[in-house]
């Protein structure tokens, strides 16, 4: 049990109050300090809040300061009080030195059997209904629907996509203090024959697990201006931040952008791609008939500026008034609150629907109403929401700045715009609406390529080559590695 005193009862702590009751065996909050003199000497979850002048009323282990916006000042106000440096803890702290060993094991719902020898363990971060995130549980899927036994790994996961990866007969072990990776994290490990390692974020564990076992590395990110994913990781794990020892795992980018923003900063390391499948989820709907109904455009993200949501918007205003009283357009994954970011003023937009943050399946509901998809983005290393357009046969836009726009001939099974291109963009949607008679065959060539290239079953094909690939330059060039357990017991 660690006592330790929290600076701030602000925004920051409010966000991780479920953490600390969740960990409450391990952590004992002692005392809160605010530099608000309204909230001093009042009571929170039964503990009370004192002046940072009085922090030596109170016997602590160490003071945690959750803020990254004003961590610096924090810490300076709390070194000039005379507190060591080495008693003041950031949350990656806290983590480290609370919860390293943790683990929760959550099995699927369902029986499966497992007809190959090998183990595999993906490691991926925190774990929502992002693209990210979903391409990890298929590539479980997938790898258990060929016989194989397969455990996800991640840090956080949320609670609604825990209960449907339980339900698809999927296990998970939660492991609070990844990315980080201590001496007993071998032995679990090392049950593992084959670790896949999902996503850029999680460079420390592809660096420590490759020691030991086959790591495929899988690349998601892309390298423009508004992503700091490489730079945050790199300042993070500064020490490893080297190509050298990059040479004894396989990188695979999700498509040639991928691998590019990779072979940026680590040039030739990686020489492949590695392309994701999703589960078929079709069904032909034949009720829903255009009519007279108004065509529904649809952008499936988050906002993001990147995404080019902004874009898409001014494409639309470019449209005349009755083009635009034939069509509606649909934000999903944000709420209407970003109408200032996205140039709309509260009285425009009338055709505009906004559905907020929904959970995958609700998605997937709404996919069906949907005539075009959209995606507008500037920079986007594949794009989930236009696979799963391919695969229900819509009608698919994406830019010439995506990592999907390779697998899209432009007027034969969807269309590619330049990206930044808000009249490019504009007169492929002029295009859609003077031509629904000439929908049909784009639409079915949508579907074949779904079927030929991004299915569940091509998807497994692709990650037992490369997961075999991997396995097997392992063991070429290392010597002396630990056994698995399973193997260890039968000695």
């Amino acid at each position: 049990m660690v006592n330790i005193v929290v600076f701030g009862i602000g925004e920051s702590y409010r966000n991780r109050e479920h953490f600390f009751k969740e960990n409450s065996s391990r952590i004992h909050i002692v005392g809160f300090i605010d530099n608000n003199q309204a909230v001093q000497g009042k009571v929170l979850n039964g503990v009370k809040v004192y002046a940072p002048d009085d922090i030596f009323q109170i016997h602590f282990d160490s003071i945690v300061i959750l803020s990254n916006r004003y961590k610096k000042e924090m810490s300076r106000q709390v070194l000039d009080l005379g507190i060591e440096q080495n008693l003041i803890w950031d949350e990656k702290k806290l983590i480290q030195n609370v919860l390293r060993g943790k683990r929760t094991l959550y099995n699927g719902k369902k029986c499966n059997c497992y007809t190959k020898k090998e183990k595999i363990l993906i490691v991926t971060t925190n774990m929502g209904f992002d693209g990210g995130t979903m391409v990890a549980v298929y590539a479980a899927q997938a790898l258990q629907n060929r016989g194989y036994e397969v455990m996800l790994t991640a840090p956080i996961i949320k609670e609604n996509l825990l209960e449907e990866i339980l339900q698809e007969g999927l296990s998970i072990t939660i492991v609070e203090c990844l990315p980080y990776f201590f001496e007993e994290d071998r032995e679990w490990v090392c049950y593992y024959d084959i670790v896949l390692v999902n996503v850029f974020q999680m460079m420390n564990c592809a660096y420590q697990i490759s020691k030991i076992r086959p790591v495929l590395w899988w690349i998601h990110e892309n390298r423009s201006i508004w992503n700091s994913i490489y730079q945050d990781t790199q300042r993070e794990f500064n020490e490893i931040n080297s190509r050298e020892w990059m040479n004894r795992l396989q990188v695979v980018g999700v498509s040639n952008v991928a691998k590019e923003a990779f072979n940026h900063f680590y040039p030739s390391i990686s020489d492949r791609i590695m392309p994701f499948g999703i589960p078929d989820k079709y069904i032909k709907n034949d009720n829903n008939e255009l009519c007279n109904r108004k065509i529904i455009f649809a952008v499936v993200a988050g906002f993001a500026m990147y995404k080019g949501q902004e874009i898409l918007v001014r494409a639309i205003k470019k449209l005349s008034k009755q083009e635009n009283q034939m069509i509606e357009v649909w934000f999903i994954g944000f709420e209407e609150t970003v109408r200032p970011w996205l140039g709309l003023e509260e009285s425009e937009g009338d055709n505009f629907r906004f559905f907020g943050v929904l959970l995958h399946k609700e998605v997937i509901k709404i996919f069906p109403q949907i005539d075009v998809l959209v995606c507008p983005s500037l920079i986007e290393t594949m794009s989930m929401s236009t696979i799963e357009g391919l695969m229900y046969g819509k009608l698919c836009i994406t830019t010439d700045q995506t990592g999907i726009a390779k697998y899209i001939t432009d007027g034969i099974n969807g269309f590619v715009v330049k990206a930044n291109d808000p009249d490019d963009l504009k007169n492929r949607i002029e295009w859609i609406i003077q031509n629904k008679d000439k929908w049909d065959p784009i639409k079915r060539n949508a579907r074949n390529t779904y079927e030929q290239e991004f299915t569940l079953e091509l998807f497994g094909e692709r990650l037992e080559f490369e997961l075999k690939r991997c396995k097997e330059k392992f063991y070429e060039d290392i010597v002396n590695v630990p056994s698995t357990i399973s193997q260890s017991k039968g000695k």
